[in-house]
């Protein structure tokens, strides 16, 4: 099954499931009436054969990016609370996460465009002083989702973003 189908497929089920409503804020924006309450660019009710009709963003040639499978055009906005655990505590909050590590790494983008995951995540993962092996899931926070599809060292060891792909859902 394409990524971008899954990832969809994934973000729908989450909502449906309820995995999602405590990780978002409603939003009142003007001039609309109604609150903004999920995410409105999962497609729910897209078919195998509905991605294949949608032709491609930029190259229209040979491309392949298309309004399903990277960030839409309206990507939000984010609000994230961090603080250390005893912080939260105090305040008789829960933490959803810990931010052990990162690396950002820079690379040849005429030659290796779009593979900075497969460099990153073993820096990022030996910084902390983990393996693969102790996470039980993973994501990427990218535009565009054919890298981490191919490209990342941890391909079809880990679930891929369990609750549908970051151009989706918000990048959560």
């Amino acid at each position: 099954m394409p990524l971008a189908h899954r990832s969809h497929q994934l973000a729908a089920k989450a909502w449906e499931e309820g995995k999602l409503s405590a990780e978002v804020m409603t939003a009142y924006a003007p001039p609309f009436r109604e609150p903004l309450e999920q995410d409105n660019n999962i497609r729910k009710n897209s078919t195998l054969a509905d991605y294949q009709k949608l032709r491609p963003a930029f190259d229209r040639k040979h491309g392949t990016v298309t309004a399903a499978n990277s960030t839409p055009l309206t990507d939000g906005a984010a609000a994230v609370i961090l603080m250390t655990e005893s912080r939260a505590k105090e305040l008789g909050l829960r933490p959803l996460g810990y931010l052990r590590s990162y690396a950002f790494t820079a690379i040849d983008v005429w030659q290796d465009m779009l593979l900075g995951p497969a460099w990153s995540t073993p820096l990022a993962l030996e910084r902390a002083g983990l393996t693969l092996a102790e996470s039980h899931a993973y994501r990427y926070a990218r535009s565009f989702r054919r890298a981490d599809a191919g490209q990342s060292p941890v391909s079809g060891k880990r679930p891929l973003c369990p609750r549908g792909a970051g151009p989706l859902a918000g990048h959560r």
